[in-house]
């Protein structure tokens, strides 16, 4: 006698975790009653029904076992991301269907890093580029060797992230809800690096500690930018000059009237010719425009243009952020903030501008989430970059430079002080003609 018509097929997924058009594996095997011959396959997001539904083929080619693998390719690119059922139905070699078999379907995409950055400073920002991050953070996060960094914006292709204080070198990585990123080696900073030209007395390089400082070149250059931790100078006659930490390299023999770096490109603005980006190689023109000012966050350029207000260059493409010229104009990673004559330090939040006090400041400096500013009179102010203003210091500055949770200001007849947002710090004293901070 012929043995029971059972159908019966049992299934076993291999995969559940998905991306689009990626293969699955299956394993169907049929019951004991029923003898070894051709098995059919079929799937669908639904029940298929019997007979419906998509092929499946065989590994081998044919279906001539009472075990088989089948491999097929899951169609992914109409369905959201996320959680989806699977369902599958064979038929044993009677040609009779089985009770169809479901299984959960994760479709996840996996974040990609395309521009990563190598190293950032404690406390500041640094942005990553990439491609799947997701439009909206959601439950997403940056993880630091461990540590979660607080996030400054979020979209499907950038990340703008404060590096954690109490973070290690290590591991870098996002995580989204649907997948993670690989790991990368991301190396962090615990305090800028101060570099100051004295008079006649070349660069010197502040150690971090105390008043310890260590002469690394006697030259004197005019203008003075880092990019990451290179350090560029403009000599009169003699153009843009690199520093390697002992000798100097010439990029350009052109001198700038400008000169600014994000964390991996230097921008010179020159007379009659636009702005210009150095990639480590070469000189590309941004845009023959010529600019009132420039400056740069960790990864994106700033300009304004007489008349026709603040434009941002992201490394290929300018765009307009406002009509509105401000007076001075500083950076924190997407933050920008700027005074306007007799109106105060207004915030521009991507698309408005946010009045951030009605008082006029003579200098403002701006790192991670903090602004600082100097007001005649009143010594220096930090705020919080919600609501509050703190007084930090009686003194009245001539020059402030900022960089992760540090703030360096030059005090006339006293020299150069620290603050560690805490307590303030005399590393010199003498009065430098010029500060930059780098990693």
């Amino acid at each position: 006698a012929a043995p029971p018509r059972s159908g019966h097929v049992l299934l076993h997924v291999l995969l559940h975790i998905l991306s689009p058009y990626q293969c699955f594996s299956l394993t169907g095997r049929l019951s004991q009653n029923a003898p070894a011959g051709k098995m059919g396959w079929s799937y669908g997001y639904t029940d298929p029904g019997e007979g419906l539904g998509t092929t499946m083929n065989a590994v081998d080619g044919t279906f001539n076992s009472s075990s088989e693998n089948i491999l097929g390719v899951l169609p992914t690119d109409t369905l959201s991301i996320g959680n989806h059922t699977l369902c599958v139905r064979a038929k044993d070699s009677y040609e009779k269907w089985g009770k169809v078999n479901s299984v959960n379907v994760t479709i996840t995409i996996t974040p990609v890093i395309l521009t990563p950055p190598t190293s950032g400073i404690e406390g500041s920002n640094i942005t990553i580029n990439g491609s799947n991050f997701g439009a909206t953070q959601g439950s997403g996060y940056v993880d630091f060797n461990g540590i979660h960094g607080n996030i400054v914006s979020w979209t499907d292709t950038r990340i703008v992230v404060i590096v954690p204080v109490g973070a290690t070198s290590g591991c870098l990585k996002i995580v989204t809800e649907y997948g993670e990123s690989d790991c990368l080696d991301f190396t962090i900073s615990y305090s800028a690096t101060l570099y100051a030209k004295f008079a006649n007395a070349g660069i010197w390089k502040y150690s971090g500690t105390g008043t310890d400082w260590e002469q690394i070149t006697a030259s004197n250059p005019q203008l003075l930018v880092t990019v990451g931790s290179t350090l560029y100078g403009t000599f009169p006659d003699l153009g843009i000059w690199k520093f390697d930490g002992t000798n100097w390299e010439q990029t350009t023999t052109s001198v700038p009237q400008i000169i600014v770096g994000t964390s991996s490109t230097l921008y010179g603005s020159f007379a009659g010719l636009g702005i210009w980006q150095w990639n480590g190689t070469h000189w590309s023109q941004t845009t023959p425009s010529i600019p009132h000012t420039i400056i740069a966050s960790t990864s994106d350029l700033y300009g304004t243009f007489a008349g026709l207000g603040i434009w941002k260059f992201d490394g290929t493409n300018w765009n307009q952020l406002t009509t509105s010229i401000p007076d001075m104009l500083v950076t924190s990673g997407v933050k920008l903030y700027g005074t306007f004559a007799n109106m105060g330090i207004w915030l521009w939040n991507g698309t408005e501008w946010k009045q951030a006090t009605p008082s006029n400041p003579q200098l403002i400096a701006a790192s991670s989430t903090k602004l600082y500013g100097s007001f005649a009179g009143a010594g220096i102010w930090e705020w919080d970059g919600a609501s509050t203003w703190n007084q930090i210091s009686a003194d009245t500055p001539t020059q402030m430079v900022a960089s992760g949770a540090e703030l360096y200001a030059v005090i006339a007849g006293v020299g150069v002080k620290k603050w560690d947002g805490t307590t303030w710090i005399l590393i010199s004293g003498n009065e430098p003609a010029g500060m930059v901070v780098g990693e």
